[in-house]
């Protein structure tokens, strides 16, 4: 709705041209393709219809300063009809002020000092000959209209004006206030006359338009150009067309004798460049004055008598030249009435230009937002390359429509949406950042975001490794703490925790009160799951022995944790109802570790874990076997070891023993009891063993007390509670 919006102020021109990037690239365009279609030959300004008589540096040179008497440009015109064929020309300066003429204006003087001069007519000045050249020749003068009043008020004598109506169609035209015409003789009512100068200069001093009526004190004047056609062509009717002839419609086009003029709103025409400057043929004007030029170059051509010589400042910006002779702007008009080759743009291109705006910004909020970066990019840039390819197309066809303000359009569009799926993308990344971020490390999160693809929060089967931890003594511990601060506590006992299992890339799956729920290869695969559990798990009991040194120091008792851990086929995923979710693991896998966990006080070891993780581990840890069970709620057994630490960190003594306890194990489990108790009562000494060889040594006695059948034997433990 914004863009909507915001299509609609550029198209009404709400907002000033110069600082409206609409307008300001509309311009930039519309020079690129004047320059780019502009006449590859300079040689064919000769066959046009239009030639300039240039009071150009040579012709100063010659016969002085400008203004020149007017004696001398009356003598030009006439050699121009008379001896060169010309049909008409338009004069591309002004005599506002009488010529200072001695002779005329001394005459009574010295008829007084020569009676005998009585006889003569007295000679003509300088601007009653050029009054009766004007008056008796094709000659269409030049004057300047201005739209500020100022202080300075209107000089000479208005004519041309033409006949038609001052109605709403031309409101919009600017109005002029004061102008600046020839004096009288030289103007006449009766003298076709046009303005040169351009209102419509944009803002950034070029000249591309130019209107070919402007309003004066209620009658509508011609521009030098057209009062040189109307001269021309014998004063035809101008007939105004409106779209399908509908008078309460925009005019489309005005007819001047057939020649068809497609203007804008106000009354314009788009000036239709044909080359830098001097494209025309150019003919000084001393050169015509001495007879020196080739009577073919101007007979029957059209001529506009103006000035490219830098000192007399007659020069105008255009886009094809910074400089440019303001004569053969009036020219190329000329050209252009008879060569039909004007850039036409239709009465409703404002509402062609809103309306494909609001096209265009539904079309692409309805496509771009589902796109991702580089399908975007990969639009935008062939949707600019068909606006400006179809701006090309009808431009040479000479038609202009408003495909670039849509492809800037477009490109604003294309970016806002870039920056909206960056957003709208980042705050995915941030949701799932802010969910995992509570299980995950924040490495992993981040790992995760870089390869999303790889992250699925639907329920599937993976070979996992799954962590129960329980603080053992909690209950008593908390008797000693205030409930208030009861709280804190925790957070000082599980933070550590957490960070640990976070360091091993490990995912929580919940807090249990004292205790945790972890999990290793989810929701990215971990092909170490099993050792970078066991490595949280050793990482876990050394910070709660940091943590116990704090609590000892506030004369607060010590913690034990209990840890077990098991590996296998696991389901993970976001499980849970409308309400609630959670991602988390399920299985008989995880019920197993949260069993393995639960015997560890009866072994008196800080964690045990299954032979499922014993085989998936790839570092070389050394393992304690500690016995084959049946926990509750199993049938099936499952060796359950005790992890010692890396195999480098022991010496041969303790791999030795280690051999023994094994050894003893073995023959345990074939019913080789008295070998069994032999070697559990030899290495029951040491610290390491002395609870498991103890609690062995008493299940052997018991054994061989009640006496046991060695043919269904397996040397398998069930446990009966949790």
């Amino acid at each position: 709705l914004g863009f909507v919006f915001g299509a609609a102020c550029i198209s009404n021109q709400l907002a000033q041209p110069e600082y409206n990037l609409f307008h300001r690239l509309h311009l930039l365009a519309y020079d690129t393709k004047v320059r780019l279609t502009r006449a590859e030959d300079r040689s064919q300004g000769l066959a046009e219809p239009v030639v300039i008589v240039d009071i150009d540096e040579k012709s100063l040179a010659a016969l002085g300063q400008w203004p020149w008497s007017r004696h001398l440009i009356a003598d030009l015109m006439v050699s121009l009809f008379d001896n060169y064929g010309v049909p008409v020309i338009g004069v591309d300066v002004v005599f506002a002020e009488p010529e200072r003429d001695s002779l005329s204006a001394s005459w009574p003087e010295l008829v007084q000092l020569a009676p005998s001069l009585a006889e003569y007519q007295p000679p003509l000045s300088g601007d009653q000959r050029l009054a009766q050249v004007v008056a008796n020749y094709p000659v269409v003068l030049g004057y300047y209209l201005s739209a500020k009043e100022g202080d300075l008020s209107s000089v000479g004598v208005m004519s041309g004006a033409l006949d038609l109506p001052l109605n709403e169609s031309t409101l919009l035209l600017p109005q002029a206030e004061r102008y600046s015409a020839n004096v009288a003789p030289i103007q006449t009512s009766e003298t076709p006359a046009g303005y040169f100068d351009n209102p419509l200069v944009d803002f950034d001093g070029v000249f591309r338009r130019a209107p070919i009526v402007r309003p004066y004190d209620g009658q509508l004047y011609p521009s030098l150009s057209l009062a040189m056609l109307l001269e021309l062509l014998g004063r035809p009717p101008i007939e105004l067309r409106h779209i399908d002839n509908d008078p309460s419609l925009p005019l489309a086009e005005v007819d001047v004798g057939g020649f068809a003029l497609p203007i804008d709103h106000n009354f314009a025409l788009n000036v239709p460049y044909k080359q830098t400057s001097h494209y025309f043929d150019y003919i000084s004007a001393i050169d015509v004055l001495t007879g020196e030029v080739d009577p073919s170059r101007l007979l029957g051509k059209m001529v506009i008598f103006g000035s490219s010589a830098p000192g007399l400042f007659d020069l105008r910006s255009t886009p094809v030249q910074g400089i440019y002779p303001g004569a053969e702007i009036h020219a190329t008009l000329l050209s252009g009435y008879f060569n039909q080759d004007f850039k036409q743009q239709p009465p409703l291109f404002k509402t062609l230009e809103l309306v494909g705006s609001t096209l265009l910004v539904l079309l692409t909020t309805l496509t771009l937002p589902f796109l991702g970066s580089i399908s975007v990019l990969v639009v935008l840039s062939l949707g600019v390359a068909l606006f400006l390819g179809l701006d090309y197309m009808f431009w040479v066809d000479g038609v202009l429509l408003p495909f670039v303000s849509l492809a800037v359009l477009f490109v604003m569009l294309g970016v806002f949406h870039l920056f909206y799926n960056y957003w709208r993308e980042s705050r995915q990344k941030a949701q799932v950042s802010s969910l995992f971020s509570q299980y995950v490390p924040p490495d992993f999160v981040d790992e995760m975001l870089k390869h999303p693809s790889s992250i699925s929060l639907e329920g599937k089967e993976e070979d996992l490794s799954v962590l129960f931890s329980d603080v053992r003594g909690f209950t008593t511990f908390s008797e000693q703490v205030e409930p208030a601060e009861l709280t804190q506590v925790m957070n000082r006992l599980l933070g550590p925790q957490t960070r640990e299992i976070h360091r091993f890339k490990g995912t929580i799956d919940k807090y249990m009160g004292d205790a945790v729920m972890a999990f290793w290869g989810a929701p990215l695969s971990d092909p170490d799951h099993a050792d970078h559990a066991i490595e949280a798990a050793f990482a876990m009991q050394k910070a709660l022995a940091e943590t116990n040194e704090e609590f000892v120091a506030e004369g607060l008792p010590p913690l034990k944790l209990g840890i077990g851990i098991n590996s296998g086929p696991m389901n993970v995923g976001n499980m849970g109802s409308t309400f609630r979710m959670s991602y988390t693991v399920l299985g008989d896998n995880v019920n197993l570790g949260s069993r393995v966990e639960g015997i560890t006080k009866q072994y008196g070891v800080a964690f045990l874990i299954t032979e499922a993780t014993v085989e998936r581990t790839k570092k070389p840890w050394l393992f304690k076997l500690v016995d084959r069970v049946r926990v509750k709620g199993k049938v099936e057994p499952v060796a359950i070891y005790e992890p010692l630490g890396l195999a480098d960190d022991f010496s041969d003594n303790d791999k030795a023993l280690l051999s023994r306890w094994h050894e003893a194990v073995e023959h345990y489990r074939k019913g080789e009891f008295d070998l069994a108790l032999t070697l559990m009562q030899s290495i029951q000494d040491n610290d390491s063993y002395a609870f498991l060889a103890h609690e062995y040594s008493e299940r052997i006695q018991a054994i061989l007390e009640q006496g046991v059948d060695l043919a269904t034997w397996d040397g398998v433990f069930t446990h009966t509670t949790k």
